[in-house]
């Protein structure tokens, strides 16, 4: 709260939330120590905090703060301790996953729309709600979850509470707000959230998470019309690309394809420019897939979108997956077909605009062009 007040206060600087430059690792570092959130760091030096965060790879807005979460002796006892307690209770394991999904989805709903979501009323939720560890989760004074911060959430999620709780939890919110979301407009924002595969992959532990992101989308496929949603099978299709199961990735891109309707150009642009990620990412880690044709799907795809100005920075998360993609074919590819790349290359550099740096897709789109600068010249050398 003090560093969101901080923020709030004062222009202090502006950077990207997907990727912290050094420079501005640096000044996070001493807004940190000045809001008192070093956590056990905050005996190192700024020089010594730089280095351990970079040693541990931490590039991200996010990353930082679950990590310094991850490393606060006392935050993390107090968290154990509360929900040690509650999980000792019958029954509220998996209340509590409610809890912080809802809290880490940062929705408006009041407890008691909460617990009818979950089922639980009447003299049991009377009983909850005045359980000493509960209370000090719910602000009662204005019926609704006191322990708000999703980050915070997050933490909780992904390392105190049991995968099949979340997943079961899920299912069933999802459930319920598919059935009654005409009463709510909030159940038709919790639906779309939780259609994402991000969203998971955010809250599960990373330890079998394809093998949890396959029972929950089993779970909701026959829920809210999703086996004829096309973006339904595009979520199902991410989910295992990103987990490196590419037969099943491309069955779901083929069943998604399959599902558009004609009204919906929309939801074709974001299927091509997964399948689009897919084929690139397919042939650079599957040790045993290469097929050349397939980029000239990725050529045709990514031309149409670069001159999208509404998802400007979408075909350069393609174009970041180009230099891996020649690094590792370059010896196989005959010179006909390093010039069609080469070619392919510079009219993305010749039709590309980069956005203002204050737009948050600016980073991105700089990145893949110095990317796409570098192989040009690997390219002509």
């Amino acid at each position: 709260t003090r560093l969101i007040n901080k923020i709030c206060e004062e222009d202090l600087f502006s950077t990207s939330i997907n990727k912290v430059v050094d420079d501005d690792l640096k000044s996070l570092i001493k807004l940190f120590r000045s809001n008192g959130l070093l956590g056990k760091f905050a005996g190192f030096s700024d020089e010594r905090c730089y280095i351990e965060f970079k040693h541990e790879g931490l590039t991200s807005f996010l990353n930082i703060i679950l990590y310094l979460y991850d490393n606060s002796d006392h935050i993390k006892s107090r968290i154990e301790e509360i929900i040690s307690d509650i999980q000792s209770k019958k029954g509220y394991s998996s209340l509590l996953s409610a809890i912080f999904i809802f809290s880490f989805l940062n929705t408006e709903l009041t407890l008691n729309e909460i617990l009818e979501i979950t089922g639980m009323t009447g003299n049991k939720s009377i009983i909850f709600q005045t359980d000493s560890s509960i209370k000090q989760l719910i602000d009662s004074d204005y019926n609704t979850i006191s322990a708000k911060s999703s980050v915070l959430a997050q933490y909780i999620l992904t390392n105190k509470m049991l995968p099949e709780d979340i997943i079961s939890m899920l299912v069933k919110i999802y459930d319920y707000c598919a059935k009654n979301r005409l009463q709510n407009k909030i159940y038709d924002d919790v639906i779309a959230e939780l259609n994402r595969f991000s969203t998971l992959q955010r809250i599960l532990s990373k330890d079998n998470i394809l093998h949890e992101c396959i029972g929950y989308f089993e779970s909701i496929k026959k829920l809210n019309n999703n086996e004829n949603n096309p973006s339904f099978w595009l979520q199902y299709a991410i989910s295992h690309t990103v987990n490196d199961s590419y037969v099943r990735a491309a069955e779901y891109f083929k069943t998604a394809k399959s599902k558009l309707g004609k009204d919906q150009s929309g939801v074709k642009l974001y299927i091509d420019n997964y399948f689009a990620r897919f084929l690139l990412q397919r042939s650079i880690y599957d040790q045993n897939y290469y097929d050349f044709d397939e980029f000239k799907q990725v050529k045709t795809i990514v031309n149409q979108q670069i001159i999208e100005q509404e998802t400007l920075y979408y075909p350069y998360r393609i174009i970041m997956n180009y230099k891996p993609y020649y690094t590792k074919f370059k010896s196989s590819m005959t010179d006909e077909q390093k010039d069609f790349v080469l070619r392919h290359c510079e009219h993305v550099i010749k039709t590309s605009r980069l956005p203002s740096s204050s737009d948050r897709s600016y980073y991105r789109v700089k990145e893949a062009l110095e990317d796409l600068g570098l192989l040009i010249n690997e390219l002509n050398s």
